[in-house]
């Protein structure tokens, strides 16, 4: 019974205590939450006004070094575009070049060659090594031109004083100055496969430019260089078929059917094999003086009329 009381009387005193005292302390309580409040609301403020900043920042500045991620992907973006705009150009760069190539190892039209008498010949020019001699000497083809000796080949042929006829000596720039001709026929380059075959094709191309120079409205036939016997291409490391071949595809890459013609005459005189047959040589190289007879009347069946 005394413990009721006595918890009673400690409620009561704790109520009029709490009466008493909450005018004062409520002020403060209110204060105190007021101001956890008021900070809340900062901090918020604080953090929104940082992430607006650091989204202009990025916004505005998308390469920036204070964004890393951004620059990353951005430089990222800027090296892909890069690697397309350069793979662009190459794959129409090496469309260019395959176009060009394409155009350049294009076969030039068919040449439309008709057949022709002696008189064909009378304003043409031979220019050539010992194979040419043979034509001047044995092949009746009198009225015409001949620049000729036995060891001529592309790298002397300007450099080489020779006879023309009985009375006259000429270098072949002179020749070409001072004589019009319609047709001129070019035969060299065995004289010199020791040498390299790009070195060849610039000699090669050398002549033919300067014949066309001084020679512009001519026809030019290149001919080809008539092959060996097998025997010789054997044991020939430099005067072998397989060389003359591959001086032959040079040469053949001058013609354009149009001023330039290329003529092998080697479907006359080859064997079985691609290489001169034996029964028409004494000497592994040279045709018998017969058989350029039979060369000339292949000639006049390929002739370009303007």
């Amino acid at each position: 019974m005394k413990k009721d009381n006595h918890r009673k009387q400690f409620l009561i005193a704790i109520g009029i205590a709490t009466l008493i005292c909450y005018p004062f302390v409520l002020p403060q309580i209110l204060k105190s939450n007021t101001f956890i409040v008021e900070a809340f609301h900062d901090n918020n403020k604080e953090t929104e006004d940082s992430v607006t900043k650091e989204t202009a920042s990025v916004s505005s500045n998308p390469v920036s070094e204070s964004s890393p991620a951004q620059t990353s992907v951005s430089t990222t973006a800027a090296k892909n575009a890069s690697t397309t705009t350069v793979a662009a150009e190459s794959s129409s760069a090496a469309e260019s070049l395959a176009t060009t190539a394409a155009t350049t190892a294009a076969a030039p039209a068919k040449a439309n060659f008709v057949t022709v008498t002696d008189d064909y010949f009378s304003d043409a020019l031979f220019i050539g090594d010992s194979r040419t001699d043979g034509i001047r000497m044995f092949s009746g083809l009198n009225n015409t031109t001949y620049f000729c000796s036995a060891g001529l080949d592309f790298k002397d042929a300007f450099k080489k004083t020779l006879s023309i006829d009985k009375t006259t000596k000429s270098t072949l720039e002179n020749l070409l100055a001072t004589k019009k001709f319609g047709k001129i026929y070019i035969m060299l380059g065995i004289n010199e496969l020791g040498f390299p075959m790009n070195v060849i094709e610039s000699h090669a191309t050398q002549v033919i430019q300067t014949v066309q120079k001084y020679q512009p409205g001519a026809i030019i036939f290149v001919q080809a260089n008539l092959h060996v016997t097998k025997s010789r291409s054997a044991s020939d490391k430099d005067v072998n078929n397989k060389r003359i071949n591959e001086l032959n595809e040079i040469l053949k890459k001058f013609a354009n059917n149009t001023n330039i013609f290329y003529l092998d005459a080697n479907v006359l005189f080859d064997d079985e094999h691609g290489a001169l047959n034996p029964k028409m040589t004494s000497d592994d190289t040279h045709i018998h003086g017969k058989y350029y007879k039979t060369w000339a009347e292949w000639l006049k069946t390929k002739g370009i009329q303007k």
